[in-house]
């Protein structure tokens, strides 16, 4: 059974009754007791929190030197979340020195979502020539009617990530683009398909809907454009004034994959399952390096597109609850895709170090892939449960169609005790999943998923 309507990088799906994926935030009271602690009288604490605020210093300093790049910012800055004044003398100190790194961090941290001036100043000759170098090929792709809407998708989407040049958000304005229909509509904002007119390329416009999410917005728009990789949709334009952000538009989520196995009574193949939980790793992996977290992973949150080779790929959307600070980790987070071990940590009142949050975020990798085996299992709502796990485990019908997934998400659920990765780990992770599986096997199962999708949402 299906209930309300849910959008997700440019796909509206249904949600399960049975089954909640709200993100939730932690109130701004709770996160300052997280950071600061409880007890005025812990003088040994605060001090910590000195201490941790002059690494969030030197931190932003080191991403700063990183992210200036051709871009000017508005002088206002987003305050890190969870902090509040206090008539403490020793909180205070603290405050001094968060006011410190608030101006370190203006150019390194979120306000790269703020107006831009424009470098290129006849944006209508870049786009004559962009125009120029793609008019041919979308002829033939509009002549082309032999090609399903699913290849001439994947052709629009390579289009897309060949020729938007990173100064794109530059030279855009919002008149470039033109609703084609609503998607999907939340409590906090709306997806619409959109057209690109300079380019004709359908993309995804995302619109925060209150002011109390521009902190969201600003978090979307910096990863997007200093994180910009293979694992994150091609970033086309933004307007800070009116919370809207223009991105590539995905083929379907994972949410949208399990909902048209479930209404087609399917099942998703082993093989595909522990690819697409390689893709995840690395793209964990890629994070990690690169020193932020996602924060809120789950099936609505992982679209299948594909990449300029029109091989298929796995990127994460909603970088909303994204951080460069692992003090921001749960900030916002969605309970059915927690680690229980690490989680009680933050309840706690302690941080998760990065090796902790790969942890994490794998964890919740996994979970989205388990989501997939229970597709149309009788028991879905039971053994997704996350004091179900051994249950999910050791059922009869989990260990016949999916014994070698199995294994491994035993290794990541139960066995593997310190909650935690390092090398070493990610090593024997990667070789676990590193199986030899062709793609374009299950390619006909996203373009019926696709299709389904936009079935639907007719």
């Amino acid at each position: 059974m299906m209930s309300n309507l849910k959008i997700q990088n440019g796909q509206t799906i249904q949600e399960d009754n049975e089954l909640n994926f709200e993100r939730f935030k932690i109130p701004k009271q709770k996160q300052l007791k997280i950071y600061l602690g409880d007890d005025k009288d812990d003088v040994e604490r605060h001090k910590k929190a000195a201490k941790n605020l002059d690494k969030l210093v030197d931190q932003v300093k080191r991403s700063k030197n990183k992210s200036i790049g051709s871009t000017e910012t508005q002088d206002d800055c987003t305050q890190l979340r969870g902090r509040k004044n206090s008539n403490s003398q020793i909180i205070s100190d603290v405050l001094d020195q968060e006011e410190e790194h608030k101006k370190e961090s203006k150019r390194g941290f979120q306000n790269l979502a703020s107006q831009e001036i424009h470098l290129i100043k006849d944006r209508h000759l870049i786009f004559q020539s962009l125009t120029k170098s793609t008019s041919a090929f979308l002829s033939l792709l509009k002549n082309s009617g032999s090609k399903t809407k699913t290849q001439q998708f994947i052709e629009r989407t390579v289009l897309l990530q060949k020729v938007v040049p990173k100064q794109m958000c530059s030279i855009c304005h919002a008149e470039d683009f033109v609703k084609i229909r609503l998607l999907g509509k939340g409590a906090c904002g709306l997806v619409e398909k959109q057209l690109f007119k300079p380019l004709e390329q359908e993309v995804a416009m995302k619109k925060y809907l209150r002011e109390e999410n521009l902190d969201e917005f600003d978090s979307e728009v910096y990863i997007m454009k200093s994180k910009q990789s293979e694992f994150i949709p091609k970033l086309v334009f933004y307007q800070r004034e009116t919370q809207q952000i223009y991105m590539e538009l995905g083929m379907v989520t994972l949410e949208t994959y399990d909902l048209y196995l479930r209404n087609n009574r399917l099942e998703i193949s082993e093989n595909f399952a522990v690819w697409i939980l390689k893709q995840l790793l690395i793209i964990n992996k890629h994070m990690f390096n690169e020193e932020f977290h996602h924060s809120d992973i789950k099936p609505g949150n992982i679209i299948i597109t594909f990449n300029e080779l029109q091989q298929m790929k796995i990127k994460l959307i909603d970088f909303g609850a994204s951080s460069i600070f692992p003090e921001d980790y749960w900030i916002q987070y969605t309970p059915l895709f927690q680690c229980p071990d690490l989680f009680k940590k933050v309840e706690q009142s302690l941080h998760l170090n990065r090796q902790e949050i790969l942890f994490a975020e794998f964890f919740a990798s996994c979970r989205s892939i388990q989501l997939l085996t229970l597709a149309n299992h009788p028991k879905r709502k039971q053994l997704f449960l996350l004091e179900s796990i051994k249950d999910y485990l050791s059922d009869q019908v989990i260990c016949q169609k999916y014994s070698y997934l199995r294994v491994i998400l035993q290794y990541m659920f139960e066995l593997k005790s310190i909650k935690s990765i390092d090398e070493k780990d990610y090593a024997f992770l990667f070789l676990l999943l590193n199986i030899d599986v062709n793609t374009n096997d299950y390619l006909r199962d996203i373009e019926n998923a696709y299709q389904y999708t936009e079935t639907t949402n007719q």
